[in-house]
Order: structure tokens, then sequence, then C-alpha cells
């Protein structure tokens, strides 16, 4: 299990990724957070799907990340 974080550059945004175990199956997601309430404003099931993390995730985090299991 496992979580995974950066920045959308000018703006009060986090994004996350987030890995977890659950009834024995790995369940990973895709989220973008308020910084300020870290509320989750969107989720996906996969990055590609969040325009977000497309746009924003840097080679050296996507190559680290959970999102890639």
């Amino acid at each position: 299990m496992g979580a995974g974080a950066g920045w959308v550059p000018g703006r009060t945004k986090m994004l996350a990724a987030r890995e977890a175990k659950v009834d024995g199956r790995y369940k990973v997601s895709f989220e973008l957070l308020s910084v300020s309430s870290l509320e989750v404003e969107r989720w996906a099931d996969k990055p590609t799907s969040l325009s977000a993390f497309y746009r924003w995730q840097a080679p050296t985090w996507k190559a680290r990340t959970v999102s890639i299991r």
C-alpha cells in the first residue's frame, strides 16, 4: 500500500495517487485535492482519466509512483 503526491503549478490543488489493499485486491485511485480543505474534487481509476495528472506529472514522479504498478 502506498501514496504519492504532487502539485498543480500556480494553483491551490494537489495531486494524489493512492493504493490500498481491499478484500485481498489492490485498489488504485488518482485524486485532485484542494490544498486548503484536503477535499477530493475529482478522482479517477487511472491517471490518464484525470487531466491534471496527464498534464502535470513529472517523469521522475511517474517512475516512482504507485501509478505504474
